[in-house]
């Protein structure tokens, strides 16, 4: 959709912001038979026009931002990496999301070793923008392509290199929802085949399981807090629809086998911005991990420091006694204390129903890296909001701990096999 259409949408929805990016093979030169692959080469004068492009669309986004006050558009990029360092048969490529930078950062994976090109000197080019900051994007993704170059999963080497370099800040762990089949009752139309039966509805699970990839980045991610905690290193997740522009569904698959409803803003990043809703207040509050992503409901905690019953801090980087501690914070707790947290959740009919139930729980991660939780809990009946109360039974030993949350929505319509609907998980607190 264009800018307007997608400003129309996100209206709709009741969403404040979108990131737009460009795909990370940098799709630069058009040809008749349809596009090639942007060259690493940075004299390529197709990728003088990809950049020229690039910053076209800054311009246009911030004209239309400063008629929004500010939002909704933010620009980024998706930049192409070599994973290895050593040459391959194969070419293999991860992928960056940058932030808050106006330089173009030209790149595909579609030759052999180029050492300016590796994963350290991409990030390094980041480091002339000081607010600049970057997120792994599909950190557990395979995707085998002789065309296109490979996508393969991040590496542990991958992650000591980026953790090296401050602009990195954790990894985009969900990206698009799930892809399912069309239903026999689908209505055609002359141009697409529409997704939809004539009740509205989607039709069967084309993926069964809820994707192995977003839970294999969900488990990086708690292993990667935990072997940095001695000193902390925050690492924060985000997420997003990987929409393509797509406001109500797109493809899966080169044959038309199935399609998801990841359209635009169905999985996304919920920032605390209550600075106000322009770009430099949401890059701030995005860099240091004011967030939250979900899917659906939303479930936000924190140290109630003025007892109010609520998780807020205004302004929301300032935090002196009496403040309450939120989502990112990194805290000291005085000898003794037990860490106690006041848990809020939120949520709407469309997400929640009769059939619904609710799985929430909170993971310790401790100093030797290992994590703990209790039983997973159900929050109680249909209520579609609430606040409650969590405390650690017992104080915990000297050392850095790392606090998140968790919450899963099932359908229950079959009793014996609950079906995954929505999920909410947040950013950690430190202590």
């Amino acid at each position: 959709g264009t800018l307007v259409s997608m400003k129309n949408a996100l209206d709709k929805m009741g969403l404040d912001w979108i990131m737009i990016t460009d795909p990370a093979s940098n799709y630069t030169g058009a040809l008749a038979a349809g596009y090639r692959f942007g060259s690493w080469d940075l004299s390529d004068p197709e990728v003088s026009i990809a950049g020229s492009a690039w910053m076209e669309l800054q311009g246009r986004s911030q004209g239309l931002n400063n008629s929004l006050n500010g939002l909704p558009f933010i620009v980024g990029e998706e930049i192409s990496t070599q994973s290895k360092s050593a040459q391959s048969d194969q070419i293999q490529k991860i992928a960056l999301l940058s932030y808050n930078h106006t330089k173009f950062i030209p790149g595909t994976v579609n030759e052999g070793l180029r050492p300016l090109f590796s994963l350290s000197n991409r990030l390094q080019e980041m480091t002339s923008q000081p607010f600049a900051f970057a997120y792994a994007a599909y950190p557990a993704r395979e995707e085998l392509s002789s065309i296109v170059g490979s996508i393969v999963p991040w590496s542990t080497k991958n992650y000591q290199i980026a953790l090296s370099h401050r602009q990195f800040s954790g990894l985009q762990v969900w990206s698009g929802r799930h892809a399912r089949k069309t239903p026999s009752t689908s209505v055609k139309d002359n141009q697409n085949v529409n997704p939809f039966d004539k009740d509205g509805n989607f039709g069967e699970l084309f993926d069964v399981n809820w994707p192995v990839e977003h839970q294999q980045a969900l488990n990086r991610w708690s292993e990667l807090i935990g072997k940095n905690l001695k000193p902390v290193r925050k690492i924060f997740i985000s997420a997003g629809s990987d929409a393509y522009g797509d406001l109500n569904y797109s493809e899966q698959g080169v044959v038309q086998l199935a399609w998801s409803d990841n359209a635009l803003g169905k999985v996304r990043t919920l920032v605390y911005s209550p600075v106000g809703k322009d770009s430099p207040s949401f890059l701030q509050a995005l860099r240091n991990g004011r967030s939250v992503v979900t899917d659906g409901p939303v479930m936000i905690f924190g140290m109630d420091r003025d007892n109010d019953q609520q998780i807020r801090r205004y302004p929301p980087e300032t935090i002196n006694p009496g403040k309450d501690i939120i989502i990112g914070d990194h805290t000291i707790l005085v000898p003794g204390e037990r860490p106690k947290f006041l848990v809020e959740w939120k949520s709407t009919p469309e997400f929640t129903d009769s059939k619904t139930i609710s799985i929430w729980n909170m993971v310790r991660i401790n100093p030797d890296g290992s994590q703990c939780k209790e039983e997973d809990k159900v929050l109680s009946g249909a209520n579609l909001e609430g606040t409650l109360e969590w405390e650690e039974s017992q104080s915990l030993k000297p050392g850095s701990y790392a606090y998140r949350l968790y919450l899963v929505l099932y359908d229950t319509s079959n009793p014996a096999a609950w079906k995954f609907k929505h999920a909410c998980y947040t950013n950690p607190i430190w202590v």
